[in-house]
């Protein structure tokens, strides 16, 4: 009986070792897989700089007209991405809009003006954001795509914070608590 209980112990540890051997070699072919991946994006993203320096090394190779046509085409950049100045109250406003249209509870925290900041030649009025917006996973999501992409103003993410909610009308419901800043232009 000893040599059958030997014989079933190593069966059973020869078993979880093919398993752990499974286990890592499936972990490692993904890990190499991804590196692959990122070396192919990288790859790519080499070829598109090269073919940007390239093509910056024709705009300054004095030709007059390809200069006019890039500073038009800057200027055009520049009036399409202009920054709109926009107050505290009415970026909170926009807020509790899109959080109607797109079906989850927004309370807003906090809203300061914070201080200027100065990009390049450019200064921009700060304002600070703390919001609970509380509703189902997917429909937070497209709250806070909605909230990226509703205005021209830039909207840097400070802090966002996920959980189940634990309101009892709520079940299956996350809340996210979000802080951000939204910059507008302060030179109007």
């Amino acid at each position: 009986m000893n040599k059958r209980f030997i014989k079933i112990i190593g069966a059973c540890l020869f078993i979880i070792l093919l398993v752990a051997i499974y286990i890592f070699a499936t972990g490692y072919f993904k890990q190499i897989e991804r590196i692959n991946q990122t070396s192919t994006h990288i790859s790519d993203l080499n070829a598109e700089i090269v073919s940007v320096d390239n093509q910056v090394k024709d705009l300054s190779s004095g030709q007059d007209q390809r200069l006019a046509q890039a500073e038009a085409s800057l200027k055009a950049a520049q009036e399409a991405a202009a920054i709109n100045r926009i107050t505290t109250n009415q970026v909170v406003e926009n807020i509790l809009r899109l959080g109607q249209e797109n079906q989850v509870k927004v309370i807003p925290l906090t809203a300061n003006d914070g201080e200027d900041a100065t990009f390049g030649n450019n200064t921009y009025q700060r304002s600070e954001i703390t919001v609970t917006v509380t509703g189902q996973w997917n429909r937070i999501i497209n709250f806070l795509s909605a909230l990226q992409s509703y205005s021209s103003n830039p909207i840097v993410y400070k802090e966002i914070y996920l959980q189940p909610s634990d309101v009892q009308d709520a079940i299956g419901d996350y809340e996210a608590t979000l802080t951000f800043e939204v910059y507008s232009d302060n030179s109007h």
